[in-house]
């Protein structure tokens, strides 16, 4: 299973918790800001986190660990991008796997949204999604919408 590295952090004295270890909600904070850098980086597009799966802890993680995080089993759907996400510490010379979030989904519904609510949106290029026909047709959709064809929005709603 290939696995592509997106970020890495250093595990600081105000990333613990009570019992001296990563605070759950620091790692959760960084695997949903990992999603989004991929995300961005793979399609430099507006995308939102939808959802983030169920999340295992499997090793307390303490200061001065190095989290690295990384992207696998990507899913490029009609208007979404789904993956799992898997942290890993390096301490002490050894690799553990301390925790995987599976099916993080980012969608292009945010620009929609901004949209929506009046906001000037940026619709990312049809082109920026090659390779990825589902995204294009969703892009192109969301394009339509927002130069303002009604049976796009429709479509999208």
């Amino acid at each position: 299973m290939e696995e592509t590295l997106i970020t890495t952090h250093l595990v600081k004295a105000f990333d613990l918790g009570v019992n001296g270890n990563l605070y759950g909600g620091r790692l959760l904070d960084w695997l949903d800001e990992a999603g989004a850098l991929y995300v961005h980086d793979r399609f430099n597009a507006c995308f939102v986190t939808w959802k983030i799966g169920e999340t295992v802890f499997h090793k307390p993680v303490k200061q001065n660990s190095i989290v690295k995080i990384h992207v696998r089993n990507v899913d490029v759907r009609r208007s979404s991008v789904g993956f799992d996400l898997v942290a890993k510490v390096r301490d002490e010379e050894r690799a553990q796997r301390i925790a995987a979030s599976g099916d993080v989904t980012m969608t292009l519904a945010a620009c929609y949204s901004s949209f929506l609510a009046g906001e000037d949106v940026t619709v990312p290029e049809v082109e920026r999604f090659a390779g990825f026909p589902k995204l294009q047709s969703a892009a192109s959709l969301l394009a339509a919408a927002v130069a303002g064809d009604s049976k796009a929005a429709e479509k999208l709603s």
